[in-house]
């Protein structure tokens, strides 16, 4: 199930996390980083997407785009384009319309949806804070829904779910799902905290981190490497009870910690939200950080090499982000997508929105002349054509209105 020519990334936000899905070949589809074909977006704002309409009444957390091109949308609202629709997740058909035919008459989650990840068969994982859905108690926090939308009941049977907010997913190429966020027991049972396997059923993976206690605090992303090795972000200190570099770990296939990953660095100094892989092994950071293993660095967003060890040809001599960076999107090209909530970077730049050449500098030819989104980018997918997909809780863009909290970028 695995196509080594897309690269995966899982990322969640403190406050509003982000993880959208990946339409490709590969099972890891929550990723918020997606290497997908087509020509490159020009920034500007696509009318032609869910034309007319007023967009999702609340934030948009997470996104996914199926292999046929529609957009599933996750998050805390309840209504999309005025009207009531299934709560905090829905399916669009690919000119942004609702897709009537997803969950027909289900009345949707509980609570929100922070991330989902698409199956290569097509059924839809979604991780979150709901315990119920279509109006029936179902595994607290994490489920999976068949194409229709309605609940897989073959995952997870009888069980009871995990006990807090689930952030962020990631699909391994046997089926095997890593699930990460704030719980410290799952089906009722304590397991490692904050990260978890699960087997494709939906039962733990007991030869995941064995006899580990797991992260002393959240994990907001999670990415997986080609060669079954995990990236782990988030805002812990402590891993099975151990001293790690903070905020960005690896661990092994097995779940023990890569010691040969930043192996005497101390990490970030504030969360990491947000990872993805370059094609070369580098990796890509986004957070809140201002700090990397005690130096500093381009505020909240730096690429490391494949070690650990800080990338300094990665936006050289720049300042970085004035904010958050929240998710982010590689292009086949290697350029960079970065949403959050910053206004500047190495200098006046579109609001909360901007692309990154591959030296991490400014790709002035993106939104050239805009000012960006008014309010924070949570969540970006790349189409097949090269059109960006923008989830956040913006309502203008180059200070015009849209349909709130989700549009199309041309």
């Amino acid at each position: 199930m695995r196509n080594s020519m897309y690269v995966l990334l899982l990322a969640c936000a403190l406050c509003f996390p982000a993880c959208n899905g990946d339409d490709s070949d590969d099972s890891n589809m929550s990723a918020l980083a997606l290497l997908l074909g087509g020509g490159y977006s020009t920034g500007i704002f696509d009318d032609t997407f869910n034309n007319g309409g007023s967009g999702p009444s609340s934030t948009v957390y997470t996104l996914g785009i199926q292999r046929d091109g529609k957009v599933l949308v996750g998050g805390p609202f309840t209504q999309y384009n005025g009207t009531n629709v299934p709560d905090r997740i829905i399916r669009l058909n690919a000119d942004g319309s609702l897709d009537t035919d997803f969950n027909i008459g289900g009345t949707g989650a509980t609570a929100s949806v922070y991330s989902l990840a698409i199956q290569g068969d097509g059924k839809v994982l979604i991780g979150g804070d709901f315990t119920w859905y279509n109006g029936a108690n179902v595994p607290d926090r994490i489920i999976r829904l068949n194409t229709d939308g309605s609940v897989d009941s073959t995952f997870n049977i009888g069980g009871t779910g995990a006990n807090d907010i689930v952030y962020t997913l990631a699909i391994q190429g046997d089926g095997k799902v890593l699930i990460g966020g704030v719980f410290t027991a799952y089906n009722g049972a304590d397991v490692p905290d904050r990260i978890i396997r699960l087997n494709a059923d939906g039962s733990v993976d007991s030869t995941f981190n064995n006899g580990g206690t797991g992260a002393n605090n959240d994990v907001k992303s999670l990415v997986i490497q080609g060669d079954g090795k995990v990236l782990v972000g988030g805002h812990f200190t402590q891993y099975n009870d151990t001293d790690v570099p903070d905020g960005i770990i690896r661990l092994n296939a097995d779940g023990s910690v890569d010691t040969d990953f930043n192996s005497v660095g101390t990490g970030a100094n504030q969360p990491v939200y947000s990872l993805a892989i370059q094609r070369d092994g580098k990796v890509i950071i986004g957070g809140d950080f201002t700090l990397y293993n005690g130096l500093d660095v381009p505020d909240r967003i730096i690429r490391l090499n494949a070690d650990g060890s800080v990338d300094s040809t990665f936006n050289n001599g720049g300042t970085g982000a004035d904010g958050g960076v929240v998710t982010m999107a590689i292009q086949r090209d290697g350029k960079v997508l970065v949403g959050g909530y910053f206004t500047t970077y190495n200098g006046p730049v579109p609001d909360r929105i901007i692309r990154l050449n591959t030296d991490g500098s400014v790709d002035s030819t993106f939104n050239n002349g805009g000012t960006g989104a008014d309010v924070s980018v949570n969540s970006l997918a790349i189409q097949r054509n090269g059109k960006v997909i923008m989830g956040g809780n913006f309502t203008t863009y180059n200070g015009t209105d849209v349909p709130d909290r989700l549009i199309r970028l041309q």
